[in-house]
């Protein structure tokens, strides 16, 4: 992409721009990192990052992860927000995105379903607990391939499901992984297919 269309598709004039890739402008606005994003189809996040990396504030992240210069954020539910009613015995695709914000390209790295991890249980009216075996969303695979994301990427990763036979409200929780299935962010809390289950 040319300097003149990178401005034109910001919304500001190469003059400005020319200013702001010469190092002119020290303290650049929200709107303008917003215009610069929206051009360069990246999440603003990203240019943020790379702004108070500048500053010397630290690393964008205190998430553990396998390499210090590998990190991640979570940028949006496409589809299925959380909480959104689906049928019993449904079949549905969950889309979520999500930003390579690290210096690292991911290679090879998939998407792996976490749910032997927890347990899913309804209250008693006694204040106790009580597990819920068959409450589960049924993914088609458990892993799902993240394509190659450079630095300041976004991964538009997508996992079909088929709802429980009965109303219920589920999770199903899901991890990045490396090509030998070593989590890549361990405490990082994943992204997520959260629904209502219910009968029509």
């Amino acid at each position: 992409m040319s300097r003149t269309e990178l401005a034109r598709r910001a919304g500001f004039s190469r003059e400005s721009l020319y200013k702001l890739l010469r190092g002119d402008v020290l303290n650049p606005s929200i709107q303008t990192l917003q215009g610069l994003a929206l051009a360069l189809e990246i999440s603003p996040i990203f240019l943020l990052r790379q702004y108070f990396d500048e500053l010397s504030l630290g690393p964008p992240t205190l998430l553990s992860c396998s390499h210090p210069d590998d990190h991640v954020s979570f940028v949006r539910d496409v589809t299925i927000p959380d909480d959104m009613a689906v049928r019993v015995n449904e079949r549905f695709t969950k889309t979520w995105e999500i930003q390579n914000t690290g210096a690292l390209i991911w290679r090879g790295r998939r998407l792996i379903c976490q749910d032997d991890d927890y347990v899913l249980a309804k209250r008693l009216p006694d204040g106790g607990l009580e597990e819920v075996m068959d409450c589960h969303l049924t993914p088609a695979s458990r892993a799902v391939q993240i394509a190659d994301t450079p630095p300041g990427g976004i991964a538009s990763i997508s996992v079909e499901f088929v709802a429980p036979p009965f109303p219920c409200s589920v999770i199903s929780v899901w991890k990045i992984a490396d090509d030998q299935g070593a989590l890549c962010f361990p405490e990082f809390a994943g992204v997520w297919a959260k629904v209502r289950v219910v009968s029509l």
